[in-house]
């Protein structure tokens, strides 16, 4: 809980769907040093990344091929408005040592809110 609320005070809070669920907040709780914070936050960070990777092969796979093109334009806009909302949502600590652990954990929120949307999609085919 100390990196959530460390996360929480420097803006991240303050940037609406930016933290739909911390569910790495416990896995990261035993970090006590900035690095190790960032350090934990970018491995879960790809591990939700390496899962949306995943339902997304599985989703391309049941997609007709007449909509698999539409599916990657609407993943690769989706990749750009996460990552420029991101930088928005830890823009006020730019220039901080937080930066960059808020940056990583609004990614992988976005990341995993994006991986449950994919999901539900793909369940529904």
């Amino acid at each position: 809980m100390k990196l959530l609320s460390l996360v929480m005070f420097c803006g991240l809070a303050a940037a609406p769907l930016a933290v739909p669920s911390v569910g790495w907040a416990d896995e990261c709780d035993n970090a006590t040093t900035q690095a190790a914070m960032t350090s934990c936050i970018i491995k879960v960070y790809q591990r939700e990344d390496a899962a949306l990777a995943q339902t997304l092969k599985a989703l391309q796979a049941k997609t007709a091929p007449a909509n698999q093109a539409a599916l990657t334009e609407a993943q690769n806009a989706w990749i750009k408005y996460r990552d420029l909302h991101c930088k928005f949502a830890a823009g006020k600590n730019d220039g901080g040592s937080i930066y960059t652990t808020v940056l990583d954990a609004c990614l992988t929120e976005q990341t995993k809110a994006r991986n449950a949307a994919l999901k539900s999609v793909l369940e529904l085919n």
